[in-house]
Order: structure tokens, then C-alpha cells, then sequence
């Protein structure tokens, strides 16, 4: 399991990765967990820094009660997650394993009662708009493809790998494609919950999922 967890920490932050150092307001970890389980799901490790450094807990207990709060109190429907504790060097930390949730979208219940959505950008834990809303609650009655990508679609998600987003203009100018061939392209990747969708009041913006 070390071996997996340091794997983890090699790979970074992402979509569905999320470093915490502690957890001190449930409310604002319930944010990331509903974003996680609103997504493909992944994990939160905490006692650790942003730059991988593990750094280990004081009172996991407490730790523990805070993540059980956020997902089942804060978290509208709960999020059922996994706590596990593992130890180095003396050290201890918490893995908190978020399943993809078949009950989209989860909602956060702040603490003036307001309630937000949350999706996860990258390794940003971002407010979901209503376009977004519409596309978690349509996934209910989805399932992801997996059919192998053709070289165009390869190049967009190699591209979405270092960079936040993708227009279709910009589709059109790195692939060399017509409008109409760009958009259709990410139209699809985006039905095969491949790709979100942004709307802008310029050009739509198209992140990895």
C-alpha cells in the first residue's frame, strides 16, 4: 500500500487528487469531496503539504470525525467515503477514498444554509454553473465511453493535459480543423463525458473531465 500511496504523491495534485495539510472547516473539505464524487471520484490524503511533503496528524480522531462530517452532514446526498490511516516514519496520514457518485450532482450545505454544487477542475475545486448542473444531472442517466480515441481526439486531451481549457478556435488552429469539425469533435468527446463544458460569453471553454 506505501508503494501505491507514494505513487500517488509522485503523481501530484489533479482532478481527482487533493492534498491537505489538516482539515479544519468541514464545510470547506465537503467542497472538495463533492466535487471528487461529482466527478470520476479519487482521493483527498491528509498530513501532507501541496508539494508532497508528508507531514503526518496530531489527533487523527479528531481529523477523522471532521471528513465523516463533511461527506455525511455537509454533504447533500451524504458522499459515502472510505478512511484509511497509514504511518511512515512515525508519521501518520489519512487517505480518503471518494467513489464516483451515481446520485449526481452533489450539493454542499453551508452553514447559512445556502447550497452550492462543486465540480473539479484540474486540481481546483470550482462552483459549478447551471450548464454544468444540467450536464451532472444528465450523467445520472449516462454511462462514460470507452472506445479508443482517434489521433485528433488523442491530440486534445494530450493538449488538456498542460493546458486549463481548449476554444474551439484554438482546436481549430492547432489541429488545423474547420469550425464545424472542431466543434463536432468536442461536442462528442463532451456527450462521452470526456470533455466539460464552460459556457462564456465569448467562446465555450473545454476542460478534461
Amino acid at each position: 500500500m506505501l508503494d501505491e500511496l507514494h505513487q500517488w504523491i509522485a503523481e501530484g495534485e489533479s482532478s481527482h487528487m487533493e492534498f491537505k495539510l489538516q482539515i479544519n472547516n468541514p464545510v470547506r473539505i465537503a467542497q472538495t469531496i463533492s466535487a471528487i464524487a461529482n466527478n470520476k471520484g479519487g482521493k483527498i490524503i491528509v498530513g501532507i503539504m501541496d508539494d508532497g511533503l508528508i507531514v503526518g496528524l496530531v489527533d487523527v480522531a479528531a481529523q477523522q470525525q471532521k471528513i465523516q462530517e463533511a461527506a455525511n452532514v455537509h454533504c447533500h446526498p451524504p458522499v459515502p467515503v472510505v478512511i484509511t490511516s497509514h504511518e511512515e516514519n512515525y508519521l501518520v496520514i489519512l487517505v480518503v477514498s471518494i467513489p464516483e457518485s451515481t446520485k449526481k450532482p452533489h450539493m454542499v450545505i453551508k452553514a447559512d444554509g445556502n447550497q452550492q454544487i462543486y465540480i473539479r477542475v484540474k486540481d481546483k475545486t470550482m462552483p459549478a454553473s447551471k450548464n454544468i448542473v444540467k450536464q451532472l444531472e444528465n450523467e445520472a442517466f449516462s454511462t462514460p465511453s470507452n472506445r479508443s480515441l482517434d489521433s485528433k481526439e488523442k491530440a486534445i486531451v494530450e493538449y488538456l493535459h498542460t493546458h486549463d481549457h481548449i476554444t474551439i478556435p484554438q482546436l481549430m488552429h492547432h489541429l488545423n480543423l474547420s469550425r464545424r469539425r472542431a466543434r463536432r469533435i468536442l461536442v462528442k468527446l463532451t456527450k462521452e463525458r470526456r470533455l466539460r463544458v464552460f459556457e462564456s460569453d465569448k467562446e465555450d471553454l473545454y476542460t478534461l473531465y
